[in-house]
């Protein structure tokens, strides 16, 4: 108890530190990939499934150490139940996204990421009877993610960010299968889902 209660300490402590790693006006410019797993045990089976991902981003400056921008998208995933059902998806994303910086020292931090944005996607149904079914979706996503980052130079963050709550609506065109639909989900995840990034800074004096 004493250790999750100095574990908390540290945590505000270093929010609170003024020190910056970000100026105000400046551009990150980088990205992240990210991959996951998961399984799922019911009644019927259990499930298996992956997922990867890569996201381009170019934010600004608009305070010390917080920074929004806009983030692309390009993932994969596929999943198969124990009867050889087999789920595969690839999906194009754009939103904007928000990222605010907390400094433990000069060189490690952790930071917030919050971001929302449009999705659409394509995915292929492939059953154990050799039937194959394909459809599109489109919908909206929202995302809070925490991370820890490194600086080995002024002018570059590595960052890791492990999981996050994530909320996602999509409308899909069923095609063959029977009708249209619309889902919403909330996934989170902490231990099974990491992303690795970089960005260049680019500061204020460098602009042309």
């Amino acid at each position: 108890m004493q250790k999750k209660l100095l574990l908390v300490l540290a945590i505000v402590a270093s929010a609170l530190v003024s020190r910056a790693q970000v100026e105000k006006g400046n551009w990150l410019l980088g990205g992240s990939f990210s991959f996951g797993t998961n399984s799922n045990t019911n009644t019927g089976g259990t499930a298996t499934g992956s997922n990867s991902n890569l996201n381009p981003e170019l934010g600004w400056a608009v305070a010390k150490n917080s920074v929004i921008g806009f983030r692309g998208g390009f993932s994969t995933s596929t999943s198969k139940d124990n009867t050889a059902n087999k789920q595969t998806s690839t999906n194009y994303s754009a939103g904007l996204f928000w990222k605010k910086f907390f400094p433990i020292n000069e060189k490690v931090g952790w930071y917030g990421d919050l971001s929302s944005g449009y999705t659409h996607g394509q995915n292929k149904y492939v059953y154990s009877a050799a039937t194959t079914q394909k459809y599109s979706a489109s919908g909206f996503y929202a995302s809070i993610s925490p991370g820890v980052y490194y600086k080995p130079s002024k002018k570059v963050f590595l960052n890791a960010g492990f999981g996050g709550l994530s909320y996602n609506h999509a409308k899909s065109d069923a095609g063959s299968l029977s009708g249209n639909t619309k889902t919403s989900t909330f996934n989170l995840n902490l231990l099974n889902y990491f992303a690795f990034g970089v960005s260049f800074v680019i500061s204020k004096e460098h602009q042309m």
